[in-house]
């Protein structure tokens, strides 16, 4: 459940109540959340998702700037998936990464036409919450 949390908890020692502590727990969960800004919003339509490139020569590659930003407080992993088809003519640098809460990475697009028709490509940005593990002593 999203927000703040609080309960007590009662931890009895030695099997004794006279050994008895009370602790108060409090947690705050949020909801893992990922953005993609592009510097120059008229070349990025946020409500039908779509990222442009101008039109390239065929042979010669053109480049976009990004920004994906983790807007909650909980770190994610990210991976862009291109399809197998396309990745001859569409690649992103990085293609995978971390980010803590709050925390944004630059995203370069490179578009590099082999011929001329219009190109769609659904490229899927697949993003996980990083659960902490504890080491084992």
């Amino acid at each position: 459940e999203r927000g703040e949390q609080r309960g007590r908890i009662e931890c009895i020692l030695n099997n004794s109540a006279e050994n008895s502590h009370v602790f108060a727990l409090s947690t705050f969960c949020s909801t893992p959340k990922l953005r993609l800004v592009e510097p120059k919003a008229t070349a990025f339509d946020t409500e039908s998702e779509h990222m442009y490139f101008r039109p390239t020569c065929v042979g010669l590659a053109t480049t976009r700037e990004f920004t994906v930003h983790n807007s909650s407080r909980v770190p994610l992993d990210f991976e862009w998936h291109i399809p197998k088809r396309l990745r001859a003519v569409c690649s992103v640098s990085p293609v995978s990464g971390r980010l803590r809460g709050n925390e944004s990475a630059q995203l370069t697009w490179t578009f590099t036409p082999k011929t001329k028709r219009r190109y769609e490509i659904d490229a899927v940005l697949f993003a996980s919450s990083i659960a902490r593990r504890s080491e084992p002593s």
